[in-house]
């Protein structure tokens, strides 16, 4: 589980995340290559056996990267309120090469519009039963269920964070997501 107390700084520990990961695969890459570092202080969080097996990090958005609020106009415009720290770890992603995918299940132009801001390919955005979603990224990049990590908060994402090989919950999540990660 992620700790934070605020949901406002949910997006600073999803970084902390792939910081962790871009590290510890910087560690791993340097004792494969036999160049002498101190990492002993360096240890794996998760409870997974390789870490260097992530290719690709799969996340909700409602609740993961915001606060889960949406902001509704007189004229249905729709508002969503998102922190520029995710576009800081979709690029902490990147430089650990790993790619990034959203699968929301409330269809939403905000989520769209972030997505393509941020250069993701994989925004699959208003499906309730995220397992076709998730099979088709799977079957897209040829991946393994413990090649996956994903980032969730709900009910709606349980059934592919039993999947994955690192589910990762956000303070906020609802407890049967807690027992997962």
């Amino acid at each position: 589980m992620i700790e934070t107390n605020n949901p406002l700084n949910i997006i600073l520990a999803i970084n902390s995340v792939l910081i962790i990961i871009l590290i510890l695969n910087q560690n791993e890459s340097s004792r494969e290559s036999s160049i002498t570092q101190n990492t002993s202080s360096i240890t794996n969080p998760f409870k997974i056996k390789d870490y260097n097996k992530i290719k690709i990090i799969i996340s909700d958005i409602d609740g993961v990267w915001t606060d889960g609020s949406v902001y509704k106009g007189t004229d249905n415009m729709e508002f969503k309120k998102f922190s520029v720290f995710d576009g800081v770890g979709v690029a902490y992603a990147r430089a650990a090469d790993l790619k990034i995918a959203i699968i929301s299940a409330r269809y939403s132009p905000a989520t769209e519009y972030r997505a393509k801001e941020l250069n993701i390919e994989d925004c699959y955005n208003g499906g309730l039963n995220k397992l076709h979603a998730y099979n088709e990224i799977k079957q897209k990049y040829s991946l393994s269920d413990d090649m996956i990590a994903y980032l969730g908060d709900d009910m709606v994402d349980l059934p592919v964070m039993e999947l994955v090989g690192l589910p990762i919950a956000v303070a906020n999540s609802t407890p049967e997501i807690l027992k997962v990660a």
